[in-house]
């Protein structure tokens, strides 16, 4: 008899933490929605190896206009996206990202991104013309850039947005030293459009 009475005990407490960890820690997906995005330029000055994953990142520091023109592969375009993260539950109600236990996470995505000059930039892209092109793109590791990119096409395949930044860099250079003033926008799946403007980017070949 006792131990019919000790099993029903185990049994109604296992069930009694069930719900309570149910109740408490309902999981829920952490949704990232982009809200604006905004850019810098950044000179590149190096590279270096990452000891714990042997992942080559850029060294970089802040663009000085003042000093003059770069060189196009040392050009390094930021991009910084302003996200809104949100988390609902199986009820609709909004829930604190922090409390949610192991949630999945929603990333929005790219369908488009365009990147175009107020000036031309060589004899195939003239000024308005996409350099997507042109460019390789990677996502930020801890704040940092890797040196190894993906082409526009196949970045936009793969890469949602998160609470990375993007980074930049041209594989070809321009006919001659120019200022420009560079307009990028991105379209997203659902159509949302955001866009930003770096100016006064003097590149050299």
């Amino acid at each position: 008899m006792k131990k019919v009475i000790l099993s029903f005990l185990l049994i109604s407490i296992t069930i009694i933490i069930i719900g309570i960890f149910k109740s408490c820690c309902n999981p829920s997906a952490i949704n990232y929605r982009l809200i604006a995005i905004n850019g810098k330029v950044e000179k590149i000055i190096g590279s270096e190896e990452l000891n714990y994953n042997n992942e080559e990142i850029y060294l970089t520091e802040k663009y000085n206009p003042l000093l003059g023109a770069i060189p196009f592969d040392s050009v390094g375009i930021v991009i910084n996206m302003d996200i809104e993260k949100y988390t609902y539950n199986k009820t609709g109600d909004v829930l604190n990202p922090a409390i949610a236990c192991s949630p999945n996470e929603n990333y929005e995505f790219l369908k488009d991104l365009i990147i175009t000059t107020d000036n031309d930039y060589n004899s195939s892209f003239p000024k308005g013309e996409d350099l997507k092109q042109l460019i390789s793109i990677r996502s930020s590791l801890i704040n940092q850039y890797r040196v190894k990119g993906e082409s526009a096409e196949d970045f936009l395949k793969i890469s949602g947005i998160g609470d990375e930044s993007f980074f930049l860099t041209f594989k070809e250079p321009p006919d001659q030293e120019f200022t420009y003033n560079f307009s990028i926008k991105f379209i997203l799946v659902d159509g949302r459009e955001y866009s930003t403007v770096i100016e006064n980017i003097a590149i050299s070949q």
